[in-house]
């Protein structure tokens, strides 16, 4: 079980050549900047090292975090603390990795960035798990589980707590498999799968797919495990996380070893330990090295086999992994009795028995089981306060509800009498007014009948007046006597000056009283309207028919319908659509 290879999540690691760039990029703009400019350069750069070069990274990191101390900026101080034990972490010095993180954290406290704390709290729990004190290791891990279910309902950015959550499940399934649990690392691995998952942390996901692999490898069904192994190898390469793809390959390897296809075994292990030496990753050489090694010790390659043992080893020792230490030592104690060598065989058998019982102690289990039984009771207890709290809070929400209802009965009451009188009220209002406007509209249509009858009778008085002063011109051609034709031209003007333009202001004022936004609406909407259009439009509203307009306006029929057809295209009428309906609408 204990040579599966552990995905411990970390940060993303980004391409090498492109952070190089950046890197020397920043370096350029570091002389000659102010110190808060300069302060942001050095945090930048410990940020593009990370992955890159440890000495580099330590070395901005050391700068960024002096010149924060200078300017007692604590929020930057606690940044470079936290990537300067993260860089201590990944070197393998632990103590100095404790030191700066434990400073990192006392910042985030005092600065009150309580979801930074509690992803410090996380990378304890890491150091120590990694230090084999398991007893610290499950502290850090439930401290921040216990800081997660306090900001879940408080803290805005939720996938940030999420992909924290993911990244705590890991860790506490990783720390109960070391411990040779099966359950519990089970539990956690499919928890952290959920929250990365929610989230669609791809560097989650595939190190949540990489773990129950292992997992599944553990319980023998090989198909689960290299179906979940193979999801993970599949995102890691895709998002170019070369630590999760160097973790995935050994894992493959390991199961088509156990499978005895070491052929294929070999080609995955060569893949894994070309990542790793690329990274730098010397835990992950020195698992990878024992693993080679536990292969060619079942091939009988005792010589390969013993190389690879003390390299892995040596790397283990460089990693400062006393799990990784005492696993070695086993190995080389196996390979020593292969070889027929049964004194040093026996001499790495009781180093291995004797780091196994400083890490992996009864003790130590016991206290761990200790501490995880203490949280659950006391978050048992506290779930227990809760739902007496929210019985408490119900029983008094339900005494409310009593007195609020009854209150609402007797506002209802009291309102249902208000709605009746209100509508009464509002009922003997509509009727007067809708008998008012019964009265105003008889009013406005008597006013129409009166307009359009004075109309009518003014065409056949103005038809009459027409006819008579036609007689009457014909009549001048028959008198020879200056006085008498002087008399009759005055008559026809007599006459004519009842067919003026009075008849027709006395006409248009009447009519605009009836009809008052008649002209305006047309004004609004047509443009081009001539008064003789207007004088048209007035006429077609009442109804009047093309022999009434011509009697009125004195015009020819012809005169008229040409004055119409006009109209309509003024109008922008289509054909079907009637001019008379049209007009009487507006």
């Amino acid at each position: 079980m204990r040579y599966s290879f552990f995905i411990l999540l970390i940060l993303p690691v980004f391409l090498f050549a492109d952070k190089q760039s950046n890197a020397d990029s920043l370096k350029h703009l570091l002389p000659g900047s102010k110190e808060k400019e300069k302060l942001e350069l050095l945090q930048n750069l410990t940020r593009q090292y990370l992955f890159l070069s440890s000495d580099s990274c330590m070395k901005y990191g050391t700068l960024a975090l002096n010149l924060a101390m200078q300017l007692q900026d604590r929020e930057q101080e606690a940044l470079a603390s936290k990537r300067l034990g993260y860089s201590f972490y990944r070197t393998g010095d632990y103590d100095q990795s404790i030191n700066y993180y434990e400073r990192a954290l006392e910042n985030f406290l005092e600065t009150k960035q309580y979801l930074d704390a509690a992803i410090i709290t996380n990378f304890l729990g890491d150091v120590y798990s990694q230090k084999s004190d398991y007893v610290k290791a499950i502290h850090y891990y439930i401290e921040t589980e216990k800081n997660c279910d306090t900001l879940i309902g408080k803290y805005s950015i939720q996938t940030s707590l999420k992909r924290l959550y993911a990244i705590l499940y890991t860790n506490l399934g990783l720390l109960y498999y070391r411990l040779d649990s099966v359950q519990k690392p089970f539990v956690y691995f499919n928890k952290a799968l959920r929250f990365a998952d929610e989230i669609n942390d791809s560097n989650r996901i595939a190190a949540s797919y990489s773990n129950l692999g292992m997992m599944y490898k553990t319980m023998n069904d090989y198909d689960l495990a290299l179906k979940n192994y193979f999801k993970s190898l599949k995102i890691s390469q895709k998002i170019g996380n070369r630590d999760y793809e160097k973790a995935t390959l050994n894992n493959i390897a390991t199961l088509y070893k156990k499978r005895r296809l070491n052929d294929s075994a070999l080609v995955y292990y060569r893949k894994a330990i070309e990542i790793a030496n690329r990274t730098g990753d010397k835990y992950g050489l020195s698992l990878i090295n024992r693993n080679m090694a536990e292969l060619y010790l079942t091939k009988g390659d005792f010589q390969h086999a013993f190389e690879l043992a003390f390299l892995a080893q040596k790397y283990a020792r460089e990693a400062g992994s006393l799990s990784e230490v005492y696993s070695d030592n086993k190995l080389l104690s196996e390979v020593y009795q292969a070889k027929g060598d049964y004194k040093n065989a026996f001499q790495y058998y009781l180093k291995y028995i004797a780091l196994k019982d400083s890490v992996m102690s009864a003790e130590t289990r016991e206290r761990i089981a200790e501490i995880q039984t203490k949280y659950e009771t006391e978050k048992k207890e506290q779930e227990n306060r809760l739902l007496k709290k929210d019985i408490e809070i119900e029983k008094r929400k339900s005494y409310y509800l009593i007195i609020m209802v009854t209150f609402l009965i007797i506002i209802g009451f009291i309102g249902l009498a208000l709605f009746y009188f209100i509508r009464k009220n509002i009922s003997n209002k509509r009727k007067l007014a809708e008998l008012e406007t019964a009265r105003l509209e008889e009013k406005v249509a008597h006013q129409k009948r009166e307009l359009t009858s004075s109309t009518l009778s003014l065409s056949r008085n103005l038809e009459f007046i027409n006819s008579l002063i036609n007689d009457i011109t014909q009549l001048t051609e028959h008198v020879d006597n200056d006085k008498a034709y002087a008399s009759i031209n005055r008559i026809i003007k007599k006459l004519e000056q009842q067919n003026s333009d009075k008849c027709w202001e006395e006409f248009e004022t009447r009519f605009k009283k009836i009809h008052h936004n008649f002209y305006k609406k047309l004004h609004d909407n047509f443009t081009g309207l001539t008064p003789n259009d207007l004088k048209l439009c007035a006429l077609l509203k009442l109804g009047m028919n093309t022999k009434e307009i011509c009697s009125v306006t004195f015009q020819s029929v012809r005169a008229v319908e040409a004055a119409r057809l006009r109209l309509r295209k003024k109008l922008k009428l289509t054909v079907g659509e009637n001019l008379s309906v049209f007009l009487q609408k507006i």
